[in-house]
């Protein structure tokens, strides 16, 4: 009789049907560097997934601040680079506290499948969160454009399309919005870019609310502070816009009528991809040299796929799976 691919805790790929890792960022440590920098921990092939991370408590024992908030907010890179099975280390502290509703909420929208988080933000750390508030929050200057760079998430049951909103507010007053729809496929999250004015408020805290819906209905919320700085005049404009446009109709008549969208590339590339029912294979990505240097899993029914190529060198790269290849340039 055949059975499920057993789970287990370790370190490396011992030739199984999954790939697990054990406390990636050193036992009782926290991580350093970029929560999406474990990239190379990935497997393009196989599930792989983390059975212990960051234990709540330091070494004397006690539940630490720091490592609770680290245990959402690294949750969130890993979920990024495409770890498909991710456990922080016993969360008996979040099923029965009352003591830290901040760090339970940060692991709760962590883990919420309908997600819109601000990736530049939380590549910070914890260090908005747990430093001196709002002292520690990054600053803004007023008046300015600015582009945040976003990761929006469908890893639900059902209904491949999700809005996305994104409201600015400063000293209790809205003053810019805007939602977009896209179609993004069970299972797979996109990078998305959000443009607009800061608030002329300097010396005010500026808030960021990242909001999601399906079927009109919020299924996410939260919220960013920025300081903000300067001492700009001026109306503020109330206009939120999005990159891609939409991802029901501008984006895929692009990819419709050019193949792949944009090209050339600067940070992400959109790729349509036709599979069989029920199948599922791997995207490969190779140099102009013809050497393979990025993979990434077509899971069955996406008809999409978006490709980070923020840290491609500049040129021609080629990308096939099954017997389907193409072309595109990153400049």
């Amino acid at each position: 009789m055949d059975s499920l691919p057993v789970n287990y805790d370790g370190d490396q790929d011992v030739g199984g049907q999954i790939v697990n890792y054990h406390y990636p960022e050193g036992y009782e440590s926290l991580p350093e560097g970029s929560i999406y920098g474990d990239t190379n921990l990935v497997s393009g092939l196989k599930p792989t997934g983390v059975g212990e991370f960051i234990t709540e408590y330091d070494t004397t024992g006690y539940i630490n601040a720091q490592h609770i908030f680290w245990q959402g907010t690294f949750s969130r890179g890993l979920r990024y680079i495409n770890f498909s099975d991710i456990r922080p280390y016993t969360l008996e502290w979040a099923w029965t506290d009352t003591i830290y509703p901040k760090e339970k909420a940060n692991l709760r929208n962590s883990f919420n499948p309908v997600a819109l988080f601000d990736k530049s933000y939380d590549s910070l750390g914890i260090a908005p969160f747990v430093d001196s508030v709002p002292g520690c929050y990054p600053t803004i200057i007023a008046g300015s454009n600015v582009t945040r760079k976003l990761i929006l998430y469908n890893d639900d049951f059902s209904n491949d399309i999700v809005e996305a909103e994104v409201t600015i507010k400063s000293d209790g007053q809205q003053y810019a919005s805007g939602i977009i729809s896209y179609q993004l496929a069970l299972g797979s999250h996109m990078d998305i870019a959000a443009n607009f004015q800061v608030p002329a408020k300097g010396g005010n805290i500026m808030e960021l609310e990242l909001s999601t819906y399906k079927s009109g209905v919020m299924k996410f919320q939260e919220s960013k502070f920025f300081n903000i700085s300067g001492n700009a005049l001026g109306a503020t404009s109330s206009n939120v816009t999005f990159f891609p446009n939409s991802g029901i109709s501008l984006l895929s008549a692009e990819i419709s009528q050019t193949g792949i969208y944009p090209n050339p590339a600067f940070q992400i590339i959109y790729i349509p991809v036709n599979l069989p029912q029920g199948e599922t294979t791997v995207l490969n990505i190779f140099n102009s040299d013809g050497k393979l240097i990025d993979q990434k899993q077509i899971n069955n029914g996406v008809k999409i796929i978006s490709l980070n190529v923020e840290d491609y060198p500049s040129g021609l790269y080629i990308y096939s799976y099954n017997n389907t290849r193409g072309k595109f340039i990153v400049k």
